[in-house]
């Protein structure tokens, strides 16, 4: 919800809508309940122990007020997984559920508790920690050039991926948690910013990988061939720019809070790459409110199981 504000004030709107759009949204969200009031840290945060409740759910508050104190392409790595997935589609799909269909063996293995309490996010920790040498093969471009530099290859990627399933509302947070990261990164040393854009490379394709419905090559090369070098008429700018105002207004008066997210990173980086089309049309397409993460604390069991959102595939 943090992030719609920050999305809506950098689209513009007034602080008076935005004011009404967080009340409105604590009240009731998307899912049918309203916010719950934040919960009150369990421990105090210090240098000393921040590291020993990592991935708890007892002290977020706490660690809020601590913590504020040339190669191959990435569309190259992406095609390259895609067509491994094509060309053994079936052995794939059934290592994925393998890795991703037994809860006890997984948290036995080693993935933390509470990650259990949800599928989605069970399925995607199994699948990156089983892995697969497709995940873990470091693309080229992340070690020949600045991180600054690299940070577009994942964001042209994780847009194709959004075009080859629009409205995909998992792959719309590769493209909000992108942004994140890249804003994150920018407070690390030179090395450990090429290190986050090595792991969030591995994260969204261990997270592309882990519904066992990864996009095939074509559905890929298809719009790679027709944005690669895309670039809006700079001699229609009044055109583009009701274009984007029609998305915003859209945006705006949506109840999905991701949607805002979305057009937000779209148009900024539209405008810093100098008008890539495929910015632009990535943020038009809308998702739909995502699974209910109420079943999240209801226990594995309660969700459908990895199989049966796998056969939907067959």
């Amino acid at each position: 919800m943090k992030h719609a504000v920050v999305a809506l004030a950098g689209l513009g709107v007034a602080s008076e809508k935005v004011d009404a759009y967080y009340r409105d949204y604590a009240t009731l969200t998307t899912y049918g309940f309203g916010l719950e009031p934040p919960r009150p840290s369990k421990y105090e945060i210090t240098a000393a122990n921040w590291e020993r409740f990592l991935g708890q759910r007892t002290s977020f508050g706490s660690y809020c007020d601590f913590f504020d104190g040339a190669g191959e392409s990435a569309v190259d790595s992406l095609l390259r997984v895609a067509a491994a997935w094509e060309e053994d589609h079936d052995a794939l799909r059934r290592q994925v559920l393998a890795l991703t269909g037994d809860v006890e063996a997984g948290i036995a293995g080693g993935i933390h508790p509470e990650l259990a309490r949800s599928g989605l996010r069970f399925r995607i920790a199994s699948m990156l920690g089983g892995g697969h040498p497709l995940l873990y093969r470091t693309p080229a471009w992340i070690d020949d050039q600045d991180a600054s530099t690299s940070w577009e290859q994942p964001y042209y990627a994780a847009a194709l991926l959004y075009l080859a399933k629009p409205g995909d509302f998992i792959v719309l947070h590769l493209v909000t948690s992108l942004h994140a990261m890249e804003q994150i990164a920018r407070h690390l040393p030179a090395d450990q910013q090429r290190d986050a854009v090595r792991y969030f490379w591995i994260g969204m394709l261990g997270i592309a990988c882990s519904g066992a419905d990864f996009p095939k090559r074509s559905r890929l090369e298809a719009p790679h061939a027709e944005f690669a070098r895309a670039v809006d008429d700079s001699g229609l700018e009044g055109v583009w720019h009701r274009e984007w105002a029609r998305t915003v207004s859209r945006a705006v008066e949506e109840e999905e809070e991701h949607n805002p997210k979305l057009v937000y990173v779209m148009r900024l980086l539209w405008r810093r790459s100098g008008g890539r089309s495929v910015c632009r049309t990535a943020a038009a397409q809308f998702t739909a409110t995502g699974p209910d993460p109420g079943c999240w604390t209801r226990g594995y069991a309660a969700c459908a199981s990895v199989v049966d959102v796998a056969s939907a595939f067959s």
